[in-house]
């Protein structure tokens, strides 16, 4: 079933910003949040909610420091779905652009890769660049 809700890129913006506010572990309140990202305070309290429900980031209302914070390390990645054609063309970019950039650029694009496709439930590119289905990849 289709997202009744699809996340606008401005939103995807500043979920990824709250994120980064959020790591930096200063408690920052809904006002200071609205004020930095150029948004009203019921927007923050959105994105908050998107972020803890929708995300599962342990976002929490710290009282005692009266703002936000993570209640606990977390990886930040929203799910991605791929199909089998996405998978493939990310892997044959990777395999392409790696002589024609340099070794350094290609091992960088190997880390990227490893860990988009590692994030969709497939095993990373192997010792040959090489990537392959793994069984909880779930395709669209």
């Amino acid at each position: 079933m289709p997202d009744q809700n699809p996340v606008s890129a401005r939103q995807l913006e500043r979920i990824i910003e709250l994120d980064r506010l959020l790591r930096q572990n200063r408690c920052p309140d809904i006002g200071a949040l609205a004020g930095r990202l150029g948004v009203s305070e019921r927007t923050i309290f959105r994105d908050l909610v998107f972020l803890r429900d929708r995300l599962r980031a342990p976002v929490f209302f710290d009282s005692g420091r009266g703002g936000y914070r993570y209640s606990a390390p977390h990886r930040f990645f929203p799910g991605i779905s791929l199909t089998r054609e996405e998978v493939l063309a990310l892997l044959l970019a990777m395999k392409a652009a790696g002589p024609i950039m340099g070794r350094s650029f290609e091992a960088r694009l190997r880390s990227a890769v490893s860990k988009v496709l590692s994030a969709g439930g497939i095993s990373g590119p192997g010792g040959e660049g090489e990537g392959r289905l793994g069984p909880p990849f779930q395709t669209v």
